[in-house]
């Protein structure tokens, strides 16, 4: 059985960048989720650029001819959190979508641990969400 962690948090140098305009704050991230991005996309995979949603910078990637999305919301100062999720409507609960975005959430692991500007590294299931159980990677084999 494999476990899944669909949400992340780690520390990573970048430059702040929070935009307000009149009523509407765009929370900092843009420079981490453009760097997700193009991580991404030198794995191989059709990244957008990101843009900001409701609450985070999101960005789409195609991953095997899936839609899967990732966001970025800063919490504090050079902290950030991140969710993936898979896009697909109808069949992302069929086995072999869910082997895709398991592989999708190893490559995306695999990118952020080898880019030293992302540190501290913490990885949680949707069902964790007082984050009392963090692992050090997207993906656990049984």
């Amino acid at each position: 059985m494999v476990k899944v962690y669909e949400h992340g948090e780690f520390e990573a140098d970048f430059p702040e960048e929070t935009v307000q305009e009149i009523d509407i704050v765009e929370s900092a991230g843009r420079n981490v989720a453009e760097a997700i991005s193009k991580m991404i996309q030198r794995a191989g995979y059709e990244c957008g650029p990101p843009s900001f949603g409701d609450f985070a910078w999101e960005a789409v990637a195609r991953f095997k001819r899936r839609p899967i999305v990732f966001g970025i919301h800063g919490v504090e100062p050079g902290e950030f959190h991140l969710f993936v999720k898979d896009l697909s409507v109808f069949d992302r609960w069929l086995p072999s979508a869910k082997q895709i975005f398991v592989e999708y959430l190893r490559m995306l692991g695999r990118e952020l641990g080898a880019d030293t500007r992302f540190r501290h590294v913490r990885w949680y299931s949707d069902k964790d969400r007082r984050h009392e159980h963090p692992v050090a990677f997207p993906v656990e084999d049984d």
